[in-house]
C-alpha cells in the first residue's frame, strides 16, 4: 500500500557542502527552484534558501553577537501545490499559488517577534525582520520552514539549512581551545529521507491510502539523503572528523551507527557540548535533533569505504501498510590523506580552555504533567493533535513565569512517536 522509488544506484554522487554565510547582518530568501536528486533522475522543482536550488546555507554565528536576518518570501510555485489540504487551519485555495512561509530557528534562544512561529507567515512578496540575539553556548541549530499548516510540505519541499554558532571555546577554527576538527574536518549533514519518482520529483505522500489535497501524517522514505542527494558518497581523509547531524526528515526515527567498528564519540546535542565525549556504537535522532558526532576514519586504508546506516525499524502504524526500515544514508570513502591527528578530548567543559561544566539540576518548584493526544472526530478529518486536550486556539495555555525553573513531564498518548521541542527557551531533558 505504499508508493515506491525506482531503483536507484547507491553511492554515485558525491556529497554536496553548503555554502556558508557571516556576518551580523544577512539577507536570506525562501524561492522556488530547480534541484537533481541523484545523477540518474532528470532535475525537478524544489524549494531553497538563496542561492540554493534546494535547502538552503549553513549560516555561522557567535555566541552574544546579534545576527539581523532580513528574511522574504519569493516562492513562485510549489513543488508540492496539489499536496496541500486546504480545509486545514487558516488555509484556503489560495495558497497553492500565493504560498506561506515562517522562518523559524529551530533551538535558538529567541525573543518572541523573531520566533518564526506558525502564524507568524509572510506570502510572497511579504518578510520579515529576525533579530537573533544567540544568547546562548555553542551549538548545532537549524532553520526551517514553520507556517501554519503547511510546514510538512515547505520543509519537505526544501526549506530547511544548518546554523552553528560559535563561542571562544567553540570558534569553528583549526586553533579552537577543544582541539575538535575545524575547516574540512568538520561536516554538516542534513539527513532526510523521501520518496521519488521517475521524472525526479519528490513525492510528499506515501500511500495511495490517502487522496491528493489531503493531509498525511508524514510520509516515509524509501531512499535517504544527506545535503539534498540520494545515497552519496564522501571522500574523507584518515583521521577525526566532526559531523554535524541534523534530521530533518518528515517522519522517522533513526539509531544511526557505522557498517565496521570504527570509533564514535557523541560530543554534543541541542543545547551544546555535553560534559565529556560519550563513546558509542549507535545513537538515536528523530525528526529536528542534531547530534555532534566524532568519527575516527583513521584506521581505514586508502579506498576502504564505511556506510552510515540505521537500525531502527519503521514506526508500527507505517509498517502495517508496508513501510520498512530506511537502512542506509551514505557511504564515507578513504582517501591517502592524513586528516585531524589530534586527541578526543577527555572532557569538554570544566577544564582551561572550556565552557563552564553544566549547573546541577535544580530541583524545579513547579511540576507540570502534559499530555499529547490525537483525539478523532470523523466529522473533521484529519484527527486533531491537542496538547491536555486543548487545541492550538485555547486561550487556557501553560503560563511559566519568567525566570522560574519548571519539570514537564511530556506524556505521549497516541500510538505515533512525537518529537517535542519548546521555542524561545533551553531545556534539560532528564528522562525519556
Amino acid at each position: 500500500l505504499l508508493f515506491h522509488s525506482p531503483a536507484l544506484e547507491a553511492y554515485v554522487d558525491e556529497l554536496p557542502r553548503p555554502d556558508v554565510l557571516r556576518g551580523e547582518s544577512l539577507e536570506l530568501a525562501a524561492r522556488t527552484g530547480t534541484h537533481r536528486f541523484h545523477r540518474d533522475l532528470p532535475p525537478t522543482m524544489t524549494l531553497g534558501y538563496g542561492a540554493a536550488g534546494y535547502l538552503g546555507p549553513v549560516i555561522e554565528a557567535h555566541a552574544g553577537v546579534r545576527t539581523t536576518l532580513t528574511y522574504r518570501n519569493e516562492i513562485s510555485a510549489h513543488p508540492h501545490a496539489a499536496d496541500i489540504d486546504a480545509s486545514l487551519h487558516g488555509l484556503s485555495e489560495s495558497v497553492r499559488t500565493r504560498v506561506p512561509t515562517s522562518l523559524h530557528l529551530h533551538g535558538g534562544v529567541t525573543e518572541p517577534a523573531s520566533d518564526g512561529h506558525p502564524e507568524q507567515s509572510s506570502l510572497p512578496g511579504q518578510g520579515h525582520v529576525h533579530h537573533f540575539d544567540n544568547r546562548q553556548e555553542a551549538a548545532g541549530l537549524w532553520y526551517h520552514d514553520h507556517a501554519m499548516a503547511i510546514t510538512r510540505l515547505n520543509v519537505y519541499g526544501g526549506l530547511a539549512g544548518g546554523y552553528l554558532l560559535r563561542d571562544r571555546f567553540d570558534t569553528g577554527r583549526p586553533d579552537n581551545p577543544l582541539g575538535l576538527p575545524a575547516g574540512e574536518f568538520e561536516i554538516p549533514l542534513v539527513l532526510q529521507e523521501k520518496i521519488v519518482r521517475p521524472d525526479g520529483a519528490a513525492s510528499m505522500r506515501s500511500t495511495p491510502i490517502v487522496p491528493e489535497g489531503h493531509w498525511e501524517g508524514g510520509a516515509v522514505g524509501d531512499v535517504g539523503l544527506v545535503n539534498g542527494v540520494i545515497w552519496p558518497s564522501a571522500e574523507v581523509a584518515r583521521g577525526l572528523y566532526r559531523l554535524r547531524m541534523v534530521n530533518a526528515a518528515s517522519f522517522s526515527n533513526w539509531m544511526l551507527h557505522l557498517s565496521r567498528p570504527l570509533a564514535m564519540w557523541v560530543i554534543g546535542m541541542e543545547g551544546g557540548l555535553l560534559a565529556a565525549p560519550a563513546r558509542v556504537d549507535v545513537f538515536r535522532l528523530g525528526p529536528g535533533e542534531r547530534a555532534d558526532v566524532l568519527v575516527d576514519f583513521s584506521g581505514l586504508a586508502p579506498g576502504e569505504t564505511v556506510e552510515l546506516l540505521n537500525s531502527e525499524e519503521a514506526a508500527p502504524q507505517a509498517a502495517q501498510i508496508g513501510a520498512v526500515k530506511l537502512g542506509s544514508l551514505m557511504r564515507f570513502r578513504a582517501t591517502n590523506a592524513r586528516g585531524h591527528t589530534g586527541p578526543v578530548p577527555s572532557t569538554l567543559r570544566g577544564g582551561t580552555g572550556q565552557p563552564p561544566a553544566l549547573a546541577p539540576v535544580t530541583r524545579a518548584p513547579a511540576v507540570r504533567n502534559v499530555s499529547l493526544s490525537q483525539p478523532s472526530d470523523i466529522r473533521i478529518p484529519p484527527s486533531i493533535m491537542s496538547l491536555n486536550n486543548l487545541r492550538w486556539s485555547s486561550e487556557q495555555i501553560e503560563m511559566p513565569r519568567q525566570g522560574s525553573v519548571e519539570m514537564w513531564n511530556i506524556v505521549n498518548a497516541t500510538p505515533d512517536p512525537h518529537p517535542i521541542h519548546i521555542h524561545l527557551v533551553h531545556f534539560r531533558v532528564l528522562s525519556r
